[in-house]
């Protein structure tokens, strides 16, 4: 891709752009932002580009006042640093991928190239290997297993609910009823002989 030059200057309170390298592609804004955005419909328009181009383009700041040069300056540098660290991020991922592959675990990957093994793990996650698919007999055997323990519930039920009707069939025989009055009276259990007893009713 072609890229393009431009000459950033400042007069009064106007930025000014001109693009050599394109006879009569200059123009001006009153912030560097606007101006950035003014360059770039400059050079469509006389490089006879389509609308939606985007031209790669750098600028080229010749700027008196030693504060603007001063930060332009520390942009340079900031615009540098950040491409070498793509640069490393990428690099860095190509050498946890090449040690990982190798057979070395995420700890000593991660000790070897300097990060944390959370941030390998991250970069090459652990692939588990899938379940191998259940054979014809061993999913009938899984349904025969689960009908048994169906049924096996289903008769504990049953049983206990029919030790429940038991347990009152046979006290409902041991209500006895008393020879004067005529009412039923409840068996007590002696504390000694652990036989049941009939309680008289008072006044007999």
């Amino acid at each position: 891709m072609k890229t393009y030059t431009a000459v950033v200057t400042r007069e009064g309170g106007a930025w000014l752009g001109d693009v050599p390298s394109l006879q009569g592609a200059h123009t001006w804004a009153p912030t560097l932002d606007k101006l950035h955005e003014s360059v770039r419909d400059v050079v469509i328009l006389a490089d006879d580009l389509p609308d939606d181009a985007q031209p790669s383009i750098e600028f080229e700041y010749h700027l008196d006042d030693p504060l603007l040069r001063d930060a332009v300056a520390l942009a340079d540098r900031r615009r540098g640093i950040e491409a070498a660290a793509e640069r490393l991020r990428h690099e860095l991922e190509q050498s946890i991928h090449a040690l990982r592959d190798a057979g070395h675990s995420v700890r000593e990957t991660a000790a070897l190239v300097g990060v944390t093994p959370g941030r390998v793990s991250q970069v090459a996650p652990t692939t588990t290997a899938a379940a191998p698919p259940q054979s014809e007999r061993s999913v009938s055997e899984t349904r025969v297993k689960r009908g048994m323990r169906a049924t096996t519930v289903t008769t504990a039920r049953g049983a206990s609910k029919s030790s429940k009707q038991d347990a009152a069939a046979s006290r409902s025989k041991t209500l006895k009823r008393d020879a004067v009055t005529g009412r039923s009276v409840s068996p007590k259990t002696d504390a000694l002989t652990g036989s049941f007893t009939n309680k008289k009713p008072r006044g007999t």
